[in-house]
């Protein structure tokens, strides 16, 4: 019921990548050089009704692991196991 919808926390997530070395805000499909610091921000915003207590972003990063260092989690946790990063 419409009722019940309305009690539903609805997170809805986004992520975006920047290459701070180029100057480009929307490195989305760009070729990144040997040397370029990327920065990828994770965004995630309660479309619901009611709050979302306890919410975790996870991501996992072993996609860019073949070709990148990890230098700043931002508080984040690294399980290396499963290369998931957890907020």
């Amino acid at each position: 019921s419409k009722d019940k919808l309305d009690t539903i926390a609805c997170v809805d997530l986004s992520k975006t990548v920047s290459n701070d070395t180029k100057n480009i805000n929307n490195a989305n499909n760009t070729t990144a050089s040997a040397g370029d610091v990327l920065t990828y921000t994770l965004t995630a915003k309660n479309e619901g009704k009611i709050t979302s207590e306890n919410f975790v972003v996870s991501e996992n990063i072993g996609d860019i692991l073949d070709y990148a260092n990890v230098v700043d989690l931002h508080s984040g946790n690294w399980d290396k196991n499963t290369n998931i990063v957890s907020w």
